[in-house]
């Protein structure tokens, strides 16, 4: 049923135009002027149909739609004939229509993509922010507070070399806790890119207080050839070497630990 043709009307009417159209049809099918005549009251109906439909501009647009056949469209197949529900992009090129959905996809990873490192960024800076802060607490002495901006940090990011290198420090300089301040060490240089001599450094002494000594020698050595000029890495490779019974080599790096400013190393030149 065509509502345009029912009220008489171009489908570019106006609705000044509609409601005039309508206007005379029903005045012309009125039942009370039209008694007893089933077929102008019938005609009657669908003119107020039509206008209710035409008049309103959401009932219009949807109604426009479909007279396109954009929105429904009936598909016969061999079996039967059933309404079939197409989406409104349908009357798009297949061009147009892969276009599209690559663009839709595009977009998603896109978005997916952004939202996975301004995640893991966040994350970063958040662990960041709290290692700053465990640093502070540290230089205060305030164990509890360290621990727990380390804590912090590590939940937001667990591969920060510079948070197990602190953590280590404490446990290794404060407790005395070799074992597990090995394992922070080790975590410190494998998360980081260029481990500092600091790092080997430490981890070296926390095998020589287990008595890992060719390991540790490698641990000094690798320290001094990083840094130099540090007194405390040469004294301590010198102990190591002394361990292992290369008491020449251990005696120049006491005389180079002696020279750089560490005097424990004195004792040691006497043997």
């Amino acid at each position: 049923m065509d509502y345009y043709q029912l009220l008489e009307v171009s489908p570019k009417a106006k609705i000044d135009e509609i409601k005039k159209a309508f206007k005379k049809l029903a005045l012309e099918h009125h039942p009370d002027h039209n008694p007893n005549n089933p077929q102008a009251e019938e005609k009657f109906k669908k003119i107020n149909e039509a206008y209710q439909t035409l008049s309103n501009p959401s009932k219009k647009y949807w109604y426009d739609l479909r007279q396109q056949n954009i929105i429904l469209k009936p598909i016969e197949n061999s079996n039967r004939t059933r309404p079939v529900y197409r989406e409104a992009h349908e009357h798009f090129s297949l061009r147009t229509r892969r276009l599209i959905y690559g663009l839709s996809a595009f977009a998603c990873i896109g978005f997916l993509v952004f939202a996975y490192f301004f995640h893991h960024y966040m994350n970063n800076y958040t662990a960041r922010m709290h290692y700053e802060k465990a640093a502070e607490a540290w230089k205060e002495r305030s164990f509890t507070l360290t621990f727990f901006h380390l804590s912090e940090s590590m939940r937001f990011d667990d591969e920060l070399p510079e948070v197990y290198f602190l953590r280590g420090k404490i446990f290794c300089d404060v407790y005395g806790n070799y074992e597990f301040s090995l394992g922070d060490f080790e975590k410190a240089i494998q998360y980081e890119d260029e481990p500092q001599a600091g790092y080997f450094f430490y981890r070296g002494k926390c095998r020589l207080a287990l008595k890992k000594y060719k390991t540790a020698l490698q641990d000094f050595e690798k320290s001094t050839t990083l840094f130099t000029w540090q007194a405390d890495y040469h004294y301590y490779k010198g102990f190591t070497l002394l361990k292992l019974g290369n008491k020449e080599k251990a005696r120049q790096e006491f005389r180079l630990a002696l020279f750089l400013g560490n005097p424990f190393a004195q004792s040691y030149l006497s043997f």
